[in-house]
């Protein structure tokens, strides 16, 4: 059992529950009767994951999703509606709170409170049931289940729709004044660019998933003053779900629609084909079919390095002293590495890429040690000596950028400062009494030299070597 008691179970256990509840959970999760002779140990009990999952797994289909929705939020009655509607709900359409939500509330305390998952505390309110909240323990929500419980293996034929994303690379060639879009893919200054920002893996995934998830809002929805609400518990919600769903398994598309509905119920639902649809189309899903039912799981086109990892002649053809890149078969994960050594152009249909000395000289190791470095190095003789020159001075050469250094050699002087910023990450303390920080820091440290009863002498040197 758990030793560490939540205050909010405490307070629970004393002062809300009712003896015919603390029987009812002790009975639903299979607690011992020595649970039941003090609240003080019942609590003890409740906070533990003690029956915790016989508990979830008595639960019906739905109610294990809506825990899942309503993850670590407190909320009200109100809030049960969806799940617990009432058979006529017209008819409370005018009544007081307490009318229209008492049988959603006896739901509540029968199949989520007295089976032990809820915890219960008072707010503010007029009425006792408007100032009921509901919350699920924090040691509890890693035991409730998101909607792809039924998750299969298969084996046959899979299916990758790349072509949107590809498309979307490839706008730097086709498209005009792209930079004025904030998702556009454009070359600025011989730099390529996703909207704002360098390319990289980041962006493209960031694009993938804001255009799968607005895709899926209804005009419905679109149009409603909850729009913001919806299409940011959509987000929240889908992104979770398909995070926790490893790319081996497979799932039916009718496996979302309960979270759906519960994300968001009005005349024009979300429908959970549609959802898995758009996230095919756009690259974040795979597909495959089996007996005339359609299965679907997580792409990984952005970690996609085997497949052409010593091919690279498949999406890269030397020229003159640079490459051209065909942006319909380059693996993402090698364009955004090369992205960073490099100066980019259009030619006919394909993006040129000149590589740069001052940026080959930030190669990571893993970088260096790159089948794609090697096959590029065996094709270009001038950029191969530029990189054995790098290699000879690799751990050499340092690129200083808006950065002093100091050069300490009084004993206490040092002392002091390594006590003052001995926990700050941008102050660094080289052998041979040398100190850098950023240049944004020079007003504090000159302070805090002369502070010490010391003086400062300058001398401008040069920032490379």
């Amino acid at each position: 059992m758990g030793s560490k008691v939540d205050t909010q179970v405490r307070k629970m256990c004393s002062d809300i529950l009712t003896s015919t509840d603390m029987k009812a959970i002790a009975a639903a999760r299979n607690f011992d009767k020595q649970s039941l002779l003090s609240r003080d140990r019942f609590e003890k009990y409740f906070y533990s994951v003690v029956g915790l999952q016989n508990a979830i797994d008595s639960l019906t289909h739905d109610e294990r999703i809506f825990l899942y929705y309503m993850g670590d939020e407190w909320v009200d009655v109100k809030f049960f509606s969806p799940l617990y509607k009432p058979a006529d709900e017209k008819k409370y359409q005018y009544d007081t709170y307490t009318r229209k939500y008492t049988d959603v509330y006896k739901c509540i305390q029968n199949n989520l409170i007295r089976k032990g998952v809820l915890i219960v505390r008072e707010s503010y309110g007029d009425s006792k049931l408007e100032r009921l909240r509901f919350n699920i323990p924090d040691l509890f929500l890693k035991y409730i289940p998101g909607p792809f419980i039924e998750k299969n293996q298969i084996n046959a034929e899979i299916v990758v729709d790349e072509t949107r994303l590809r498309n979307k690379i490839s706008e730097c060639l086709t498209e005009k004044n792209n930079e004025k879009k904030s998702d556009g893919v454009y070359i600025k200054n011989c730099k390529l660019y996703f909207g704002e920002k360098n390319f990289c893996l980041e962006s493209i995934y960031s694009w993938q998933q804001n255009k799968w998830y607005h895709s899926c809002l209804t005009s419905e929805i679109k149009q409603s003053k909850n729009r913001n609400d919806v299409e940011s518990k959509l987000t929240k919600y889908l992104a979770k779900s398909f995070q926790a769903l490893d790319s081996q398994y497979w799932v039916q598309p009718v496996a979302l629609q309960p979270l759906l509905n519960f994300i968001y119920y009005p005349n024009e639902p979300i429908e959970s084909e549609k959802v898995f649809i758009a996230g095919y189309s756009l690259g974040c899903l795979r597909r495959a079919s089996i007996d005339g039912k359609t299965y679907y799981s997580c792409a990984n086109l952005l970690n996609q390095d085997e497949e052409y990892a010593l091919r690279p002649d498949y999406y890269l053809e030397p020229m003159n002293n640079g490459f051209l890149i065909d942006l319909k078969k380059i693996p993402y994960t090698h364009l955004a590495a090369l992205v960073k050594y490099g100066s980019f152009s259009k030619h006919k249909n394909k993006l040129l890429i000149i590589f740069e000395f001052n940026a080959l000289t930030k190669m990571n190791t893993a970088f260096i040690e790159s089948p794609l470095l090697s096959w590029i190095r065996q094709k270009n003789r001038l950029l191969d000596e530029q990189v054995k020159q790098i290699q000879i001075k690799h751990g050499k050469i340092l690129l200083h950028q808006n950065i002093l250094i100091a050069k300490v050699n009084d004993l206490r002087l040092k002392a002091y400062i390594i006590k003052a910023y001995e926990n700050v990450k941008d102050i660094i303390f080289l052998p041979n009494d040398f100190i850098v920080f950023p240049k944004a820091m020079r007003s504090e440290f000159d302070k805090l030299i002369k502070k010490a009863g010391y003086a400062i002498k300058t001398k401008v040197v040069n920032a490379t070597k």
